[in-house]
């Protein structure tokens, strides 16, 4: 087995994930207009078609978000309801919980995602052709 010594100083560093206005542009387009909102009230649908207006502020948002290494309070807040799953009606087993929370959190949340995942995989490189080479 290769050693491995970890990221360099080529890698990016996952402390400083740039949030630009694209990325969240992008993410605003890409919401699915007929979910529900979170507590916060703001429908899907809202965000995207007002994405070319809010996209900056919430980029600006969510990098000092990142920076403070905090969320708004209201983003921790969900509307939890209880959905009928099978099994008499009037039995508090027969639901499960669903918790609506907040689309701007989401979209952050996404973004943080999608920077963690492309992060682990350029972590994983160095071994994944060991591992692939010794399936074969």
């Amino acid at each position: 087995m290769p050693a491995f010594n970890g990221p360099n100083d080529s890698i990016e560093s996952l402390c400083s994930i740039d949030i630009s206005q694209e990325v969240v542009f992008q993410k605003l387009c890409n919401l699915r207009p007929n979910k529900a909102p979170g507590a916060d009230g703001i429908y899907p649908v809202v965000l995207r078609n007002l994405a070319k207006v809010v996209s900056k502020p919430l980029s600006i948002i969510f990098s000092k978000s990142l920076q403070c290494n905090q969320i708004p309070v209201d983003w921790k807040l969900a509307n939890v309801t209880p959905l009928y799953k099978k099994g008499p009606k009037n039995q508090p087993s027969s639901y499960r919980p669903v918790s609506l929370t907040s689309q701007v959190c989401k979209v952050m949340e996404s973004i943080l995602k999608d920077s963690i995942v492309s992060y682990l995989e350029i972590l994983a490189r160095p071994l994944t052709k060991y591992l692939i080479r010794d399936l074969f």
